[in-house]
């Protein structure tokens, strides 16, 4: 199906706003999925929209997906980690795949996830630092954000 025969107002963006427009492009993303010893799960609180997911963002121009993912945890949370595996690519229409920034600019984001090991703690504040929480891995409400196949919003 080309771009031209999907109606994008059908959709809606990460903040779960209806789209008023064909996405402007296609972006790569990545998220790292980071359990502590107790199997505690690794969140942070969207400065944007208020949704929790899981740390990560876009992949830079010359990095690989497994690059950006310890790049973007570390930036985000001070953490250092190691990719063990791939979780999944997330890029369904589904999976609320389009972010609209403040500039009007929407991007559908192709996000790949991947499950990531800390292999040093955090020193110093991270350069991106937002608000992060460990949650026990228990059935949370299911409430799509972008770039994740879901996230929790802040009561």
């Amino acid at each position: 199906m080309s771009t031209e025969e999907l109606d994008y107002t059908h959709w809606r963006d990460s903040t779960g706003a209806p789209l008023t427009k064909r996405p402007d492009r296609l972006g790569v993303a990545t998220n790292g999925f980071i359990r502590d010893k107790t199997g505690k799960i690794l969140l942070q609180q969207r400065a944007d929209n208020g949704f929790w997911g899981l740390p990560g963002g876009q992949v830079e121009l010359g990095e690989s997906v497994e690059q950006g993912v310890v790049r973007e945890v570390y930036e985000e949370t001070g953490l250092q980690v190691r990719v063990e595996r791939l979780i999944g690519v997330y890029s369904g229409l589904a999976s609320y795949p389009f972010m609209r920034y403040p500039n009007g600019t929407v991007v559908h984001y192709l996000t790949v996830v991947f499950a990531c090991d800390p292999v040093a703690a955090p020193c110093g504040s991270p350069p991106k630092a937002r608000t992060s929480a460990t949650l026990p891995p228990t059935p949370y409400p299911h409430r799509p954000c972008s770039r994740t196949a879901s996230a929790l919003r802040t009561p």
